[in-house]
């Protein structure tokens, strides 16, 4: 293909400067190490990987929305020297989530970029200046709250608001 290939299970722009996501195999890997060329990372690339550790470059300036999201056994992130902003949801429900690098550059952490259902294991807080949005790193459930964890799935269960219908016999 002239305009994409594959390295190390990972889907990139022919020149490496955009990540486009994982591949079938990425997500099973342990350990992800993105290309030093790479510059953008799209949305979604490593929503629900196994990966424990994910090894980033200093060339990354966004984390974009959910681009790690229900990335349940992830717990360590390197490599964020350069990044400046995380957008929404870009680590929501990383419940095993430990460790992150220092983000010297960090202007902004957007809504949900941190969210999880139980407490959070996350020992992170950011600089002064940091503009961080209202529920950054809001808990959904905490750990005392009555509801058995192994009935939480670990990715979003679709739910549709039938109360903007107005006409409730099209429903089936």
């Amino acid at each position: 293909n002239p305009y994409y290939k594959i390295k190390d299970g990972i889907l990139y722009s022919k020149d490496e400067e955009i990540l486009y996501g994982a591949t079938r195999d990425t997500l099973n890997m342990e350990y992800i190490k993105i290309s030093p060329k790479t510059k953008i990372i799209k949305k979604f690339a490593f929503a629900s990987t196994k990966a424990k550790r994910i090894e980033l470059n200093d060339q990354i300036k966004i984390i974009p929305k959910c681009a790690f999201a229900h990335s349940i056994q992830l717990e360590e992130v390197t490599g964020l020297r350069s990044v400046e902003v995380i957008k929404y949801g870009a680590f929501a429900f990383c419940g095993e989530l430990k460790k992150i690098d220092e983000m010297p550059n960090l202007k902004e952490i957007r809504k949900a970029a941190f969210r999880t259902i139980f407490d959070s294991k996350l020992n992170y807080k950011p600089a002064e200046n940091v503009k961080v949005a209202k529920k950054a790193f809001q808990v959904r459930v905490d750990s005392s709250h009555p509801i058995d964890p192994s009935m939480i799935l670990p990715y979003p269960t679709p739910i549709f608001d039938y109360s903007s219908i107005k006409d409730k016999s099209t429903i089936r």
